[in-house]
């Protein structure tokens, strides 16, 4: 003979934790805000040591939040793109960059390395709110 128990538990709290757990809420908002922060910093940047002649590469530069995380809402990353066309239709800030001639050589890398260690204090501050929101605001 073969006796059966059967038994049922409850986790008080249950609810709670994976309501604090849900990614949308725990990390979106901290994550989307620091992400803007670093795009803004790094179109800051590079406008600011952009050559200038006309202003078109300068006007060009912004930034844009990637692709979300499956199943969230949360980008996986920020990108500072340069758009620039010359009247002739090639990307002149490529070749500005990387051409052994010019004389512009890396400016747009020099400003994003210039702007690393702002980008590094905006992701901690980011990480601190995480921790703010899943500590229930302590």
């Amino acid at each position: 003979m073969v006796s059966k128990l059967e038994y049922e538990v409850e986790v008080q709290g249950m609810r709670e934790l994976v309501a604090r757990l849900n990614p949308d809420r725990l990390l979106g908002p901290a994550i989307k805000k620091a992400m803007s922060e670093v795009g803004k910093e790094g179109r800051a940047q590079a406008r600011a040591v952009a050559p200038r002649r006309t202003g078109r590469l300068a006007g060009s530069i912004t930034y844009k939040l990637s692709r979300p995380l499956p199943l969230t809402d949360i980008p996986r990353g920020v990108a500072v793109v340069v758009k620039a066309l010359s009247p002739r239709g090639y990307y002149y800030p490529r070749r500005l960059e990387f051409d052994p001639r010019s004389r512009h050589r890396n400016w747009f890398m020099g400003a994003m390395e210039s702007a690393r260690g702002k980008f590094e204090g905006m992701l901690r501050s980011a990480a601190h709110d995480i921790e703010r929101r899943f500590g229930g605001g302590r």
